[in-house]
């Protein structure tokens, strides 16, 4: 089971689509086939991988969902955090906010990680970025008494 998550997880890392899962177990097992072919047990296990997309889909969904519980335990026990807002425009120029967190954990180790990215509405004034901000803060339940600072990322053009 470790190998198989092992194998979803590189895959969404590498941002590759969910049906690679098919095309890397078969490269598998030519490898099994050709280094360790006695080891018919082993062959056996790969070959009963379940990779359909969906497959892949699911497991990816509760890797994200593993990842994303932990930050928020993390969190939850951090000493101190802040926040750092950058407000930016996608491909297609709408606007949009990311929001980072910085936070010190219990073992006093500092770790940045992307909160959240939010689409704005139309505009970038101050008041849409804090409503935004507001509504990721409430949806996370988040208790601000350990928040220190709060910043805007500004990148002026040369």
């Amino acid at each position: 089971v470790l190998g198989v998550f092992g194998l979803v997880f590189n895959i969404a890392r590498a941002k590759r689509p969910y049906t690679d899962g098919v095309y890397l177990t078969k490269n598998i097992i030519d490898v099994i086939s050709i280094l360790k072919p006695e080891d018919k047990k082993l062959l056996n296990m790969v070959e009963n991988i379940s990779n359909s997309r969906h497959s892949m889909e699911r497991r990816i969904s509760m890797i994200s969902s593993d990842i994303f519980s932990n930050l928020q335990n993390e969190i939850a026990n951090c000493s101190a955090l802040s926040l750092a807002l950058d407000e930016s425009t996608d491909i297609q120029d709408k606007p949009q906010l990311a929001i980072f967190i910085r936070y010190v954990t219990m073992n006093m180790e500092v770790k940045e990680e992307l909160l959240d990215l939010i689409a704005l509405k139309e505009t970038t004034r101050g008041c849409d970025i804090k409503d935004a901000l507001d509504v990721v803060l409430r949806k996370q339940k988040y208790r601000l008494q350990k928040l220190l600072a709060a910043s805007q990322l500004m990148v002026h053009p040369v």
